[in-house]
């Protein structure tokens, strides 16, 4: 199937999220979720910029895509989980705070 068999559904969209459904061939109704995730890479950046003492503060600011796999992949309520996440390279722009969690 092509992309343009999705449907938008403006009314389920908020910034930095898009939702799109189609019809499978077999009838089922499939939903896709689409993230714009420089809206969260931005928010850290302010949050590291402007962030100040060592007050109580987020350690990262955690994108609605990152949320949805955690939700699908069974891990959205281990800490250990998130710990490793936080600490992952690959989401050093989304820490707000230096070190390691």
């Amino acid at each position: 199937m092509q992309f343009e068999d999705w449907t938008l559904h403006p009314s389920l969209c908020r910034p930095g999220k898009r939702v799109y459904s189609r019809f499978e061939p077999n009838g089922d109704l499939v939903f896709m979720e689409e993230f714009d995730d420089e809206l969260a890479i931005e928010q850290a950046a302010h949050q590291r910029e402007f962030s100040s003492g060592k007050e109580m503060r987020n350690m990262a600011v955690i994108p609605d895509s990152v949320k949805a796999r955690a939700l699908r992949e069974g891990w959205y309520w281990d800490d250990t989980a998130w710990k490793r996440w936080m600490n992952d390279i690959d989401n050093r722009k989304l820490r707000v705070a230096g070190g390691r969690v």
